[in-house]
């Protein structure tokens, strides 16, 4: 899978990059050494996390994400313990960690946009998941751009570069959301929880 593939599925148009495992690998060992430099301290790991992504202007909802430890701490600790997981490790833990970047687009750009973050990702070697709708069910579509660590900082900020590269070549303005998977299979969304369904967001500009 040099160049990763695309797949069609359930009404989604994914790219599984060629990095894919080696993302997991890298983002897991990126948050156990994070983790072990808080001493797995809450108010440590979220003060560390705003102080490094306001340096990138991406902002941090402190309530998210506290939210969002309470439901891993379980894995994190685990994991912080665990110098050498095994295969099977690695993927319990990043079920619980993974993450996306989610941005929207008009029907006019949207699969152009996709395709060129896609390459970006590829260039910078973060290509990990990716989908876009296909086909597009109303005039806005949704991309989606996963990193396997909502606490792997280099990567959370890699991927959001990529994306905003693009955007800045096209010259289009729009919000970034980076929204946990665990907030999506415990159907938290706006309308339906005090909570915000992401943790992390910046207006691309």
């Amino acid at each position: 899978m040099s160049d990763g593939d695309f797949l069609q599925l359930k009404g989604w148009l994914w790219h599984i990059g060629a990095n894919y495992m080696n993302m997991e690998i890298r983002s897991l060992e990126e948050t156990r050494v994070f983790l072990s430099s808080t001493g797995l301290n809450t108010s440590r790991i979220t003060s560390e996390l705003q102080k490094e992504l306001s340096k990138h202007e991406i902002e941090v909802l402190m309530d998210e994400l506290n939210l969002l430890l309470d439901k891993v701490w379980e894995q994190l600790r685990t994991l912080a313990e665990d110098k050498h997981p095994s295969a099977s490790r690695i993927r319990d833990v990043s079920k619980m960690l993974t993450g996306k970047w989610m941005i929207f687009a008009s029907e006019k750009v949207y699969s152009k946009l996709f395709t060129e973050i896609v390459e970006v990702l590829k260039l910078d070697g973060l290509d990990y998941l990716s989908k876009a709708p296909s086909p597009l069910q109303g005039n806005r579509a949704v991309l989606i751009f996963y990193v396997p660590s909502f606490l792997a900082t280099k990567l959370v900020i890699g991927t959001l570069s990529a994306i905003e590269n693009v955007l800045e070549r096209q010259k289009i303005s729009t919000p970034a959301f980076f929204k946990p998977d665990v907030f999506t299979r415990e159907g938290i969304y706006s309308r339906e929880s005090r909570y915000h369904p992401y943790i992390y967001r910046k207006v691309l500009k």
